[in-house]
């Protein structure tokens, strides 16, 4: 267990104290009137007979009275703690507020550090991807002026588009939703333009030294 833990198991502890310290004096309290009640009930039904014969009825009035007063001031006494316990579980509460505020804080800290490197990284991969995307379509344009006439630019600059966006879906940040049959990766996209582009120049490689090596024949 860490020094915070056992901080906040103490002042935890210390409410847990007074909670049950308070609850135990609210339990007196309750006994002591419903003793109180027996007694004014008695008292009743031996007024009238203490008051005119006097004897034994006068006797036993005389101690349900004296013990009512004893209930009396122990019932002041126990008003004044149940006060005194309020005001130390109150105290406890407060402090066990406090400990937890305290570690949140201290913990909120820490995941700003955390907060602040993850947007750090997330700066420094969409940069990697801007250039990397801009060589991207650097290369398309150079592979286009060498032939590869069906790397169009608006078609390829979509179907980029549509692989960041079935990128972001996973993140809530696309701004298009993009239908599971037409989602794709940029590394498939350029994989499979570049099978078509390799197959298509090793034919055109092909077909020429073809037509040189015929050439050469005729020449010899």
């Amino acid at each position: 267990m860490t020094k915070r833990d056992r901080d906040f198991a103490d002042v935890q502890t210390r409410a847990d104290n007074a909670a049950g310290v308070l609850a135990k004096l609210k339990r007196d309290r309750e006994a002591l009137a419903g003793r109180s009640a027996e007694i004014m009930q008695a008292k009743m039904s031996l007024a009238f007979e203490a008051t005119v014969n006097g004897g034994e009825a006068k006797q036993k009035l005389q101690a349900l009275n004296a013990e009512l007063g004893t209930l009396a001031a122990q019932t002041q006494d126990l008003d004044t703690a149940i006060a005194e316990a309020l005001r130390r579980l109150k105290d406890a509460d407060a402090t066990v507020q406090a400990v937890a505020d305290r570690d949140s804080a201290r913990k909120r800290l820490e995941l700003a550090k955390k907060y602040r490197k993850c947007g750090q990284s997330a700066d420094q991969a969409l940069k990697a991807f801007c250039d990397s995307y801009a060589e991207l379509l650097d290369v398309s344009r150079d592979l286009i002026s060498c032939g590869a006439h069906h790397l169009d630019t608006w078609s390829t600059k979509t179907s980029f588009k549509r692989a960041i966006q079935s990128h972001l879906l996973s993140v809530k940040l696309h701004s298009e939703v993009i239908p599971p049959p037409q989602r794709s990766t940029v590394a498939e996209l350029t994989n499979n333009w570049a099978d078509k582009i390799e197959a298509l120049a090793r034919k055109s490689i092909n077909l020429a030294e073809s037509v040189v090596a015929d050439d050469a024949k005729e020449a010899a």
